[in-house]
C-alpha cells in the first residue's frame, strides 16, 4: 500500500516489545529494502539511504545473531543493489555457508557474477541452483538465464 511510514512505526514497534528476536529488524531491513526498490527512479541519493537505514539494521540483527542465514542474505542483497558486489558476494557466501540450500542467496549471488562478468563463477551457482531446486518454479528462468551465460563464454 506505500505506507512505509506507518510500516516502519509498526516494525519499530514489534522491535521495542521483541529486543532480543532478530525478525522484526529483518521486516524493517526488508521494508527498507521494499521501499528503495519502488523509488529507484528517484536516484541513488534517495535510494542510498534507504540502503544505510537497512544496513543500520542489519548490523543490529548480527549483534544479536551473528550466524543467521537470512540476516547475511539480506546484507547481501542490500549491496548488490547498491553496485558494491564484493561485499554482496562475501555476504551472501556466508549465508550460502550457515544455510547451503538458500536459494534466493545462490540466485543473487549469480546476479552478482553476471554483472561482474565472472561467467564461470555464475554458471557454478546456477548448476548448483537447478541440481538442489529440480522443481523449483523459476527453473525454465534460471535455464535460460544459464544458456545465455554459456554463450558468454
Amino acid at each position: 500500500m506505500d505506507r512505509y511510514r506507518d510500516a516502519e512505526k509498526q516494525y519499530n514497534l514489534s522491535r521495542d516489545l521483541n529486543s532480543k528476536s532478530v525478525v522484526p529488524l529483518l521486516n524493517l531491513a526488508s521494508l527498507y529494502l521494499q521501499e528503495a526498490e519502488a523509488n529507484k527512479d528517484e536516484g541513488p541519493f534517495v535510494t542510498g539511504v534507504m540502503f544505510d537505514d537497512s544496513l543500520h539494521v542489519l548490523q543490529d540483527a548480527v549483534r544479536l545473531d551473528p550466524r543467521n542465514a537470512i540476516t547475511c542474505y539480506l546484507i547481501g542483497v542490500t549491496f548488490y543493489r547498491a553496485h558494491s558486489y564484493r561485499i554482496a558476494e562475501e555476504s551472501l557466501k556466508e549465508a550460502l555457508n550457515i544455510d547451503r540450500r538458500m536459494a534466493a542467496a545462490r540466485q543473487v549471488l549469480t546476479n552478482v557474477y553476471i554483472r561482474q562478468r565472472r561467467w564461470k563463477d555464475a554458471l557454478d551457482q546456477i548448476d548448483v541452483y537447478l541440481a538442489e531446486n529440480p522443481a523449483a518454479p523459476d527453473r525454465s528462468q534460471m535455464e535460460a538465464i544459464r544458456a545465455k551465460v554459456i554463450q558468454q563464454f
